[in-house]
């Protein structure tokens, strides 16, 4: 994937412009926002000015996940040795509004300890990303993140709720690009969980998952201690 770092920063530029155009072209705003336009072209200008932004949003996100991937292959991970608890912490500080919002309980284990690993919780962040968008429409929503000491190694879960999978489907969700549901019932970019495998195995461990549709999944990380 050489080729992606040259490419992406001119499509991020064309983005950036494309974002740019819509947001500051005054024709445009002045048209949704003009009293002797229709209401129903209106509504329409209002729809395709939508649609262009949250497609940049989306490419650029795209892009960025891609050249997380491309990284990781080529480069592996920046490990160090962090606190267990900290990052744990760290990673669900960034969620803490959607989680107070939706009101989801939330259940944390994490035993005191240090492990060799990726000081950005990179996989922690995606499974938790996962679980949250995955419990979207669950009337009660729970998510359990344990972190502890198993045999030789160190053990993380994160476990939800939410909609589930069929388990025939679960080396094809650690696939680039392969997705279960559409991107308007679920939005995502189909990298994130291949992303959470490389990063893992680039760090000597292991990711699975369970699930069942219905009743929510649980995916489950080793790593060498």
């Amino acid at each position: 994937m050489a080729w992606l770092q040259s490419e992406s920063q001119e499509l991020t530029d064309k983005l950036i412009r494309i974002e740019g155009a819509v947001t500051s072209d005054q024709r445009l705003r002045s048209f949704v926002r003009a009293g002797d336009a229709r209401a129903a072209d209106r509504s329409r200008a209002r729809e395709h000015l939508s649609r262009i932004r949250n497609g940049s949003l989306k490419k650029s996100t795209l892009i960025d996940d891609l050249l997380s991937y491309s990284h990781i292959d080529r480069r592996g991970l920046q490990a160090s040795v962090v606190s267990l608890p900290s990052l744990v912490d760290q990673v669900m500080n960034a969620y803490q509004d959607e989680i107070q919002r939706r009101g989801i309980a939330m259940s944390v284990v994490v035993e005191p300890m240090t492990l060799r690993t990726d000081a950005s919780g990179l996989a922690l962040r995606n499974l938790l990303e996962n679980a949250l968008k995955y419990t979207r429409d669950t009337r009660n929503p729970r998510i359990a993140i344990v972190c502890r000491r198993k045999d030789e190694g160190v053990l993380f879960a994160v476990t939800d709720n939410g909609i589930g999978f069929d388990m025939q489907y679960h080396d094809h969700i650690f696939k680039l690009f392969q997705r279960l549901h559409r991107d308007d019932q679920y939005p995502g970019t189909g990298i994130g969980l291949t992303l959470v495998r490389k990063a893992i195995e680039r760090l000597g461990g292991r990711v699975w998952a369970q699930s069942k549709p219905g009743e929510g999944s649980t995916f489950t990380i080793t790593l060498p201690g």
